[in-house]
C-alpha cells in the first residue's frame, strides 16, 4: 500500500517534469504530444528507476512506523516511579524521531531531484 502510493507520486512527478521539458525544448513544434511521450517514457524506459525511488521513500516510512511501535513498547514498559529515567528516555525518543524525520526529508529531496533529472535528461 505505501509502496504503491509512493510509486504513483514518483510517476506523477516524472510525467509532469518530462512534459514540461518536452514542451520547453520543443523548438516551436508544439504538436508533438509531450504528455503522451512522457507517459510512454515513464511506463517503459524509466519505470525501474521510479519504482526504486518509491521503494526508498517507502522504506523511510517503514522505519518511522517501526520506531513508533518501539516507542509505544518502551513507554508501556517504563517504570513510573523513576521520573528522571522517564524524562531521559522521552528526550532520547524525541531526538531519534527528529533524526528520522530529517532523514525522510533528505531522502524525499534526493529522490525528487533524481526524478527531475531523469525527466529532463533521461
Amino acid at each position: 500500500m505505501l509502496r504503491n502510493c509512493e510509486l504513483a507520486i514518483s510517476i506523477c512527478q516524472f510525467i509532469i517534469a518530462s512534459t514540461a521539458a518536452y514542451w520547453y525544448f520543443s523548438n516551436n513544434n508544439r504538436s508533438s504530444f509531450p504528455l503522451l511521450k512522457s507517459i510512454c517514457r515513464a511506463l517503459t524506459l524509466q519505470l525501474g528507476s521510479l519504482i526504486f525511488a518509491g521503494l526508498l521513500l517507502c522504506l523511510t516510512w517503514i522505519l518511522q512506523i517501526i520506531f513508533e511501535l518501539l516507542e509505544k513498547s518502551v513507554k508501556s514498559h517504563t517504570v513510573s516511579n523513576n521520573a528522571a529515567a522517564n524524562t531521559c528516555i522521552d528526550f532520547l525518543l524525541k531526538c531519534a524521531r527528529c533524526c528520522l524525520a530529517c532523514f525522510e526529508r533528505f531522502v524525499r529531496f534526493l529522490t525528487h531531484n533524481a526524478i527531475l533529472m531523469m525527466a529532463i535528461s533521461g
